[in-house]
């Protein structure tokens, strides 16, 4: 070798030591490098060098111009770039399909568990953020989300931009004979609320009810006042046809069942309302309210044919009773049924009318009290002629009711169905179509 440049066709070994104030080449075979002599390679401390037979930590980007073989990797390789379809084959000898691209839409065919969260961003017309598709086996889980922390929850959707949903679900497939109609959404709960939709922020008399607590299958909640937009807790729709339902199978409990736990106020129909463009009927406290007639339905004809049949009306509160009696040497005492006498005024106002079952100088009603009453024969007769009579008395409570005014009361209930009119709902849910599959996973089953 000369003084100048030499190139080495072989390997060299020296006993001494090598100084040179730069270095180029891959240094493959260049060997026997240690702690104790590195420093003399550029004047760089030990530390600055990878060991060969160590373990190394780079604390800066590393680029690999040839191939990285490994027998184990460890750590996220959020960092870990330039892995291609074309060199991936070589990390443990596996097929490029077998590894995640960083870039690409990937299809996992197994399982796959998370430690992480999980996000995506999409921003294109139409595109699916979160995909799911199960096709094979009974039953099968598109999407599954499972949560055992306190108040935690296993799946949240949150929409925050104009006209969309935070949940959007469609069941497209035929009956069967196990679960029956397909369901869109199906609420469960061992213990508690299967659905529970709230419209602003939940109410204080949910809230209370849940220190009962109270459960159900579907329930519907809200905080908005009666002058908001919000008609409801739960509000049903529909055209030609009944916008809500109700069916049970009980021989003791109400179908259907409505209470109004406020005390005291004004409203006339606090317990129930229905109405029509041209008439409303309702529940107040324990009363029926109508602006329409009192009817009943009769058959006749052997029921061929059904007719109506009406209330009688009364600008006072009037109860009335019926019954028959018979005079001796033209004297009657006619004593009021005490479950009849409980119910009205416990004076003596009440009015009875006698009708005469036979011939006689005429019967007149004598010594009223609120027990009964006295029917004697005019012109101090004394035949013993059959009667009946008519009682009408003012019902306990309500003696001083009469053509009572509620017309404010009533037009304040009127303005709050009026707005409930005005309001204008929504459009229905478009019926989306399911997302295209992802690359390399089967398409989805059943009609579109």
């Amino acid at each position: 070798a000369t003084l100048g440049a030499n190139t080495f066709t072989g390997n060299q070994t020296v006993s001494g030591t090598v100084t040179a104030t730069s270095f180029s080449g891959g240094g493959a075979a260049l060997t026997n490098v240690t702690a104790s002599n590195s420093n003399e390679l550029g004047g760089l401390a030990p530390a600055a060098f990878a060991q060969l037979a160590s373990a190394n930590t780079f604390t800066k980007n590393q680029t690999v111009n040839g191939t990285v073989t490994a027998t184990s990797f460890s750590g996220s390789g959020a960092a870990l770039t330039n892995v291609t379809a074309s060199n991936s084959n070589e990390l443990g000898g596996l097929a490029p399909s077998a590894f995640a691209q960083l870039a690409a839409a990937n299809t996992f065919t197994q399982g796959a568990s998370f430690g992480g969260p999980v996000s995506d961003t999409v921003s294109a017309a139409g595109a699916t953020a979160v995909y799911g598709s199960a096709t094979e086996g009974s039953p099968t889980i598109g999407v599954k989300g499972i949560s055992s922390g306190t108040d935690s929850n296993g799946v949240v959707a949150d929409e925050t931009g104009p006209g969309g949903y935070g949940v959007y679900a469609h069941a497209s497939g035929a009956q069967d004979s196990t679960r029956y109609n397909p369901i869109g959404v199906y609420g469960l709960a061992d213990s508690g609320i299967g659905i529970l939709g709230i419209a602003v922020s939940s109410s204080g008399t949910y809230t209370s009810a849940q220190t009962t607590p109270v459960t159900g299958g579907v329930w519907g909640d809200t905080s908005a006042n009666n002058d908001s937009n919000t008609a409801a807790g739960i509000v049903g729709t529909a055209d030609d046809n009944s916008a809500g339902f109700f069916q049970n199978d009980s021989s003791t409990v109400s179908t259907v069942l409505a209470y109004n736990v406020s005390t005291g106020g004004s409203g006339l129909f606090r317990a129930l309302k229905a109405s029509t463009r041209t008439g409303t009927c309702g529940i107040g406290d324990g009363d029926l309210i109508c602006t329409g007639q009192v009817k009943t339905l009769a058959t006749t004809g052997g029921g061929a044919q059904t007719v109506e049949t009406y209330a009688m009306q009364s600008p006072e509160n009037w109860m009335e009773d019926f019954g028959s009696g018979t005079l001796e040497r033209g004297v009657a005492v006619v004593k009021l049924e005490q479950a009849f006498a409980e119910t009205v005024s416990g004076t003596a106002d009440y009015h009875v009318f006698i009708t005469p079952n036979g011939d006689s100088k005429g019967l007149y009603v004598t010594g009223k009290t609120a027990a009964g009453f006295e029917v004697r024969e005019s012109g101090g007769g004394t035949s013993s002629v059959s009667f009946d009579y008519r009682i009408v008395a003012k019902r306990r409570g309500y003696e001083a009711q009469r053509l009572t005014d509620v017309t404010e009361r009533f037009n304040a209930e009127q303005k709050s169905l009026n707005r409930y009119l005005k309001v204008q709902s929504g459009a229905a849910p478009a019926r989306l179509s399911r997302p295209a599959p992802q690359a390399g996973s089967p398409s989805p089953r059943g009609p579109r």
